[in-house]
């Protein structure tokens, strides 16, 4: 079953595809796919983390030539192989000295290119024909297209002082974001996404659509927050989508409409899809509907109840079922701790939560739910829930406003 607690890039796809369609998911449904017979798929992976590398090089390549004339050290992301290394340099000293002189970037952008796309197929066997057609294709195309990118780039990018992989998360809706990249700059930290698909309209529509997502998540300055492992970063307040294979820099800093309302709905569709197994109503589309692959499984469902958020839930739950609670323990060794941490924070809070949502808890599927998603609970609490959560009180105040609580 595809399940989460969380809502999830994801589930804002399948929602504004088809309500019908997250459900169904939610619930194990598996659709027939109505493609053409193909004797390869796209080694999509590796395409993907070649335009990932090339980006990071770029934003390498930018940063020693910004460093360079400040006289200031790189924080570099990851660690290069020596020729990579040798390439990066010796472009950042053509930044430096001119303004891109375009045939010497031309060779060298090509190596660098070459190198890095080879390195994300290591993992494919490059022996069948169809991979090694892609590969050729991805180096030739970015190539031809490397000086502009890095023109590009170095164009809408202010000084950077460092890059991170960084985790996004809005506490209020159990959101989770992995953007590409975060950018600490001296504007502020900016976001970035990498799509590399070969078509640019697939690029854009995916790239923009996981950045409304990004942004939409980062709308609350106190339930949100951008993270590095450990370290808490500055919320982003611009967002780029780079297309490493085209060419192409966009900045996208819209959010997705009436986020929160969507997001409520959202909560709704999958309470009722998991613990009731219903589905929500949808007015059909037959140009739609008849290429479905899910329309054997379509029925109509009934109105949804109101759902609240689930941290708060089990929080509050420990309360009826302490005793069932503990006979799970000792059946199960990775029982997740933060749970119990959750309980005693939240302990305060329950006389109060608990008027309201007496047998909610049920309502989600109980102890059941506990026993079988318990793993999956506890990542995402460890993720939106540290142990050492600054402002603690402060977000139980805001989510019980905002939730009416």
């Amino acid at each position: 079953m595809s399940f989460t607690f969380t809502v999830s890039k994801e589930d804002f796809k399948e929602y504004f595809k088809c309500p019908k369609k997250l459900a169904l998911k939610i619930m194990g449904y598996k659709a027939r796919k109505y493609t053409r017979k193909q004797k390869f798929s796209p080694p999509s992976h590796e395409i993907g983390i070649s335009g990932e590398k090339l980006t990071e090089q770029i934003l390498e390549i930018i940063a020693n030539i910004q460093a360079e004339k400040s006289l200031e050290k790189v924080e570099v992301l990851t660690k290069k192989g020596k020729r990579e290394e040798e390439i990066i340099q010796r472009l950042a000293k053509i930044g430096r000295s001119s303004d891109f002189e375009k045939h010497q970037i031309g060779k060298l952008g090509k190596a660098l290119v070459k190198l890095t796309v080879e390195k994300a197929f290591e993992t494919e066997d490059v022996s069948k024909e169809y991979v090694e057609q892609y590969k050729r294709e991805i180096i030739q195309k970015t190539s031809q297209k490397f000086s502009n990118l890095v023109g590009e780039v170095y164009a809408k990018l202010p000084k950077i002082k460092s890059v991170y992989k960084p985790v996004l998360k809005n506490r209020d809706f159990c959101s989770l974001g992995y953007p590409d990249f975060q950018i600490d700059s001296e504007e502020g930290p900016i976001l970035i996404e990498v799509k590399n698909w070969a078509s640019i309209n697939s690029s854009l529509k995916q790239g923009q659509m996981d950045l409304l997502y990004y942004n939409s998540i980062l709308t609350d300055k106190i339930l949100s927050a951008s993270t590095y492992y450990s370290e808490k970063l500055p919320l982003p307040t611009r967002s780029l989508l780079i297309v490493p294979r085209s060419g192409l820099v966009k900045e996208i800093n819209d959010k997705i409409p009436k986020y929160r309302e969507t997001a409520i709905e959202i909560w709704k569709i999958k309470k009722a899809a998991i613990v009731e197994g219903k589905l929500p109503h949808v007015n059909l589309d037959p140009s739609i509907c008849r290429r479905c692959g899910f329309k054997k499984y379509c029925k109509e469902g009934e109105s949804l109840e109101k759902a609240k958020p689930l941290p708060l839930l089990y929080a509050v739950a420990y309360q009826e079922a302490e005793k069932e609670i503990e006979n799970i323990r000792k059946k199960i060794l990775h029982f997740p701790s933060n749970l119990w941490q959750a309980y005693f924070t939240f302990k305060k809070e329950q006389q109060i939560l608990y008027r309201t949502l007496t047998n909610e808890f049920e309502k989600w599927g109980g102890m059941k739910t506990i026993e079988n998603y318990h793993l999956k609970i506890s990542r995402t609490s460890n993720l939106l829930f540290p142990q050492n959560e600054e402002k603690i009180e402060e977000i139980i105040r805001v989510v019980r406003r905002k939730w009416k609580v």
